[in-house]
């Protein structure tokens, strides 16, 4: 039976009321059962690694697309498949161990939630979520059921990050003041410049464009624009640039730092690229900004030597000619040059200590130099499991992943999430008030943190 929206989410499963309350694969001796929702695109990455742990079995598979499955098909045999993930959870409740949320940003909360609710770990991708009251609520029940959680910033077990984590902490550049993080390049990496889009065009036969949909208002279908693999430009499904790529440039720094849960910016201020700033207020509020420099300051820490310290996103292409606040800074390009590179990583990050530079590219080894001229050469790191694989082993033995959402995962995407507000509300200095999660200078900004789902779609103690 095909179960509806308001009876799936607003009932039981939604208050954990009849389910198992041990994740099943914590009583096997040998194989996880796991299922994938969302199976193209990301997703696909996703599944392609999962499917090569040696005590995984891919059992069950979900995409509203359903011409998106057949590579899952033909890659596990006798994969059982879905195109609405509440029926997958209804049919596969008991026979299911664990499940990555591979969609679009806006339904990551939601179907997270109620796997976890159910007793199943859960790999989420990133950006986490897009509100938070939903970060909350993701803390909140991966807390209370106890399940293993990790998100998706599969850098985190490269060799480069982890070499990077372990410099950080043995304070190599000493006390750290200042981290850079850049997105200056062309191509897969950048949003497209987006038209609000007029008119309707035919819903393909393989999609399901309502459920494809879920939380966000509804539209109209438009070929090439938001599905497939579109939708990151629009504030109504993606996180912008930095959504899709910010954990990905924090997560060395937050783990190499030690920064647990309870670490929070003090404020964060943001600019964005001059053609976003022409647009009219319905344009923007559809749209994500193309270019954007945001910083934030946090406390002192540890690792910091106790004294505040910096983290600054830069976003713009350097050919484009962007105004040169979303370029990188020039003491950052001076130290890139002295390390024998023309400029700062086109994708990664510069960080300054008291003692010196790092800079780690992304996919690459971290390079040091520092202020006495001695450059460093990356400790010698053995090759790990890789971050699927090692979430998948946290399953398995029930121990905790670098990003699990208790643990920091969720710190870091509430960080993300004022920089979101910043990029939106440029000019302003955003400050947060971690205790009640609001700006408590801006109602505006407060609203950006607060996505509110449409009618006949809620989830049992979103606030």
């Amino acid at each position: 039976m095909k179960t509806t929206r308001r009876k799936f989410i607003g009932g039981a499963a939604a208050a954990g009321i009849g389910f198992p309350a041990l994740v099943r694969g914590q009583n096997l001796n040998s194989r996880l059962a796991h299922a994938c929702i969302g199976t193209g695109g990301k997703g696909q990455d996703d599944w392609k690694n999962f499917i090569t742990h040696p005590k995984t079995d891919i059992v069950a598979g979900c995409d509203v697309d359903v011409a998106r499955m057949e590579g899952l098909k033909k890659a596990a045999p006798g994969v059982r498949t879905y195109q609405d993930w509440r029926e997958l959870f209804e049919k596969e409740g008991d026979k299911i161990d664990s499940v990555n949320v591979s969609t679009p940003d806006h339904m990551h909360t939601l179907i997270a939630v109620t796997a976890m609710r159910r007793g199943k770990h859960v790999y989420c991708q990133k950006p986490l979520c897009r509100g938070l009251n939903e970060s909350r609520l993701l803390y909140d029940v991966a807390k209370k059921s106890g399940v293993v959680t990790e998100i998706g910033a599969q850098v985190t077990g490269d060799t480069g990050d982890r070499a990077a984590v372990r410099w950080l902490k043995e304070g190599v550049i000493g006390d750290v003041e200042r981290i850079y993080m850049y997105l200056n390049i062309r191509g897969s990496y950048r949003l497209p410049r987006r038209e609000v889009p007029t008119g309707a065009d035919p819903v393909p036969a393989t999609l399901d464009w309502e459920k494809w949909l879920g939380t966000a208002p509804l539209r109209d279908f438009k070929k090439e624009i938001y599905h497939p693999g579109r939708w990151r430009s629009w504030r109504d499904f993606g996180s912008s640039s930095m959504g899709d790529n910010g954990l990905h440039m924090m997560s060395a720094v937050w783990l190499g730092m030690e920064l647990g849960p309870d670490v929070a910016p003090i404020s964060a201020i943001g600019e964005s690229d001059l053609e976003w700033m022409k647009f009219d207020a319905a344009r923007k509020r559809q749209i994500w900004p193309v270019g954007n420099h945001v910083t934030w300051k946090f406390p002192g820490v540890k690792a910091s030597g106790g004294k505040p310290f910096t983290m600054e996103w830069c976003d713009g292409i350097p050919e484009e000619n962007p105004p040169a606040n979303v370029l990188p800074t020039p003491d950052a390009v001076a130290a890139a040059q002295k390390m024998r590179m023309k400029t700062v990583p086109a994708v990664g990050k510069m960080i300054r200590g008291s003692k010196g530079w790092m800079m780690l590219s992304h996919g690459s080894m971290p390079v040091v130099l520092l202020d006495d001229g001695t450059r460093l050469k990356a400790p010698k790191i053995a090759r790990g499991p890789g971050h699927y694989h090692d979430f998948l082993n946290h399953c398995l033995d029930g121990s905790r992943g670098a990003l699990d959402f208790v643990l920091r995962g969720t710190a870091m995407q509430d960080a993300l999430l004022l920089g979101n507000a910043a990029q939106v509300t440029p000019g302003v200095e955003l400050l947060w008030d971690a205790k009640r999660r609001v700006i408590a200078n801006s109602t505006e900004a407060t609203q950006v943190l607060y996505p509110k789902y449409r009618d006949g779609w809620t989830l049992d103690g979103l606030a």
